[in-house]
């Protein structure tokens, strides 16, 4: 439980941290993140979320599902999806209560 609590902190802030970087001000790629679907993804902390955790989940050696099955980049990508899809859920609902509503 503590290593997963370990995996989606480091991963939670390391999609803080790209979202942060300007990409778009990159020279040849920064194209691709200007305008379109890329840079919605992007922008996306759900979207970001399933690379970056993908990612972590082969530092990590975390897998949800290793008992039912195992493919080398399909089980880690599930794991990463369903990590994003948490983590996401518990980053609304703490924006949620005790973030700051503007009427304009």
């Amino acid at each position: 439980m503590t290593a997963f609590l370990a995996y989606a902190l480091v991963g939670k802030i390391g999609i803080w941290f790209l979202q942060q970087f300007p990409i778009s001000s990159l020279p040849i790629i920064g194209k691709f993140f200007r305008d379109g679907k890329l840079a919605e993804w992007y922008k996306c902390d759900l979207c970001l979320g399933t690379w970056v955790y993908w990612a972590l989940a082969f530092v990590f050696q975390i897998v949800f599902f290793r008992e039912f099955f195992y493919l080398i980049i399909l089980s880690e990508l599930v794991t990463g999806a369903f990590t994003s899809l948490i983590v996401h859920l518990i980053s609304i609902g703490w924006n949620e209560k005790f973030g700051t509503i503007v009427l304009e």
